[in-house]
């Protein structure tokens, strides 16, 4: 009996593409680092622009000056925690102050009216121990807390990922368009 051979092509499979930082999400990451680090125009205000369309509540920005160690929190809702968010704009080269955070979370976990999850959004990744040695002043007051941060693993972009859909998304009056709450954060009128 003669062989039967297939006519099939067989091709080489290409290589998974993997995101990193340094493609894909690095003009995102240079246009975050250019902005303001406070106000409502300024990285604080984008990111909590981002959290209240992925979260579908209401985060009201602090004043300047004293905060209480967090730069903006949930508006009150008995069926729901109350959420309180530190943001930090950091550049590529800046180490993150450990003690600086250590000291807003306290000043937050001891105010009159403690969150039930304090979040830290950081334009760098938290690495450990570092984070433990948050996480654990939190656990010893109740608190859970959560770390949306710029981290340079492959496929990790959970700020990027969170800034995309929250655009996406939209929220308000703007005819919402991927980039418009960027924009909007950047000075541009829509």
């Amino acid at each position: 009996m003669p062989e039967i051979r297939s006519r099939t092509k067989t091709t080489k499979k290409e290589p998974r593409r993997i995101i990193s930082a340094k493609s894909e999400f690095a003009p995102l990451l240079e246009a975050l680092r250019r902005l303001k680090a406070d106000s409502e125009f300024g990285f604080e205000g984008l990111m909590r622009d981002c959290l209240e369309t992925l979260a579908r509540r209401t985060f009201r920005l602090q004043k300047p000056g004293p905060q209480g160690g967090e730069d903006f929190r949930s508006d009150d809702d008995p069926l729901a925690p109350t959420i309180s968010i530190e943001a930090k704009r950091f550049g590529a080269a800046t180490k993150i102050p450990l003690d600086e955070l250590k000291s807003k979370l306290r000043e937050t976990l001891e105010s009159s009216t403690p969150p039930d999850l304090w979040g830290l959004v950081l334009s760098r990744e938290m690495k450990q121990p570092d984070w433990s040695e948050l996480e654990r002043i939190g656990a010893e007051h109740g608190v859970v807390l959560l770390c949306p941060d710029w981290q340079v693993t492959p496929g990790s972009h959970v700020v990027a990922r969170d800034i995309g859909a929250g655009c996406k998304q939209g929220r308000g009056p703007y005819p919402e368009r991927p980039g418009n709450s960027i924009l909007r954060h950047c000075g541009v009128r829509l």
